[in-house]
């Protein structure tokens, strides 16, 4: 995880995520139906962020974020 999060810290000049999920290893949920849980975040993610989707940011933002709620998540 840390050479990820020292990129996440990294990056200055767009908006930008950090999230790790517990126990997800290497290939995350990509082999959940779906993409499951992976794909929901960069779903939900790209809706607020390229179409301004508040309900879909408010997995990202605020105390009560969608995924810093989430005890699977560390943000």
């Amino acid at each position: 995880m840390a050479p990820s999060r020292a990129t996440y810290e990294a990056i200055q000049t767009v908006p930008v995520f950090y999230g790790a999920r517990h126990k997800a290893g290497h290939l995350g949920t990509m082999e959940h139906p779906g993409g499951g849980e992976f794909a929901n975040v960069a779903w939900k993610w790209a809706l607020w962020q390229l179409k301004g989707d508040k309900q879909a940011g408010a997995m990202f933002v605020g105390a009560k974020c969608g995924v810093c709620t989430n005890s699977n998540w560390d943000v």
